[in-house]
């Protein structure tokens, strides 16, 4: 199974190692959650963080990745998620999804499973998540929220290694949330600050990123340890 990004929550299985996390209800003042998108390039799958509340059009470059999809999923427990076709939130593509409804699909060529092929994903133009069913109001505007505000959640590009030059990224908040990702890696590294300031991550070895593993870093290539399993990441700046 090819997966370019990990999606939080999910059960992940990386050569032959798997972790399953409990689903976990978000709890954050400026909350995230973690989508995953399967792409249709067999059971290729990409993962990213988009902030609940606001309209995230697929033009960010966050979200680069998921601007073609077959089907999306998440797994953080009390949100109501939607993709649409167009970057203003106007056109639903597919059904609302929660935690409890499993993936959406976008298509009826595809399933996301291994016989896919990348020509029968369709063009994703923004996702929103809101945390009521009634809430998809939030949704109609770039950084529009229920109140008239705007917020923002900065993302950094992490990367990992591990054995049998395994290499996996994904696009992690840098708000020192707890991003679950799980995997056995050797080393780690930040390959795009994405307009952060100094910002540096920690690996842990727990789902609730209080067990730290090895030193905090950023730009530079950090080793981990000999394919230490870890299970989430937090990142500040």
């Amino acid at each position: 199974m090819k997966s370019v990004l990990i999606a939080a929550g999910a059960s992940i299985a990386l050569s032959s190692f798997s972790v399953a996390f409990p689903t976990q209800l978000i709890s954050r003042v400026a909350q995230t959650v973690n989508i995953q998108a399967k792409t249709g390039d067999g059971d290729a799958s990409v993962g990213f963080a988009i902030t609940v509340g606001i309209l995230n059009p697929t033009t960010s470059a966050a979200l680069a990745q998921a601007k073609e999809a077959v089907n999306a999923e998440v797994n953080d427990a009390g949100v109501f998620c939607q993709a649409f076709s167009d970057n203003a939130g106007t056109e639903k593509l597919g059904p609302v999804f929660t935690s409890t409804t499993g993936p959406a699909s976008f298509t009826n060529s595809s399933s996301g499973d291994v016989g896919s092929s990348a020509d029968q994903a369709v063009p994703v133009g923004a996702y929103c998540c809101v945390t009521s069913a009634n809430g998809f109001g939030a949704c109609s505007g770039t950084g529009s929220s229920g109140t008239g505000g705007s917020t923002s959640t900065q993302t950094v590009r992490v990367e990992v290694f591990g054995a049998d030059e395994l290499a996996e990224q994904t696009e992690v908040p840098v708000d020192n949330s707890v991003f679950r990702f799980a995997g056995r890696f050797d080393s780690a590294q930040i390959i795009d600050v994405e307009g952060s300031k100094n910002p540096t991550c920690t690996a842990f070895s727990d789902v609730h990123g209080t067990k730290a593993i090895g030193k905090p870093f950023s730009t530079g290539l950090v080793t981990l340890g000999n394919e230490v399993i870890v299970q989430s990441l937090r990142c500040s700046a």
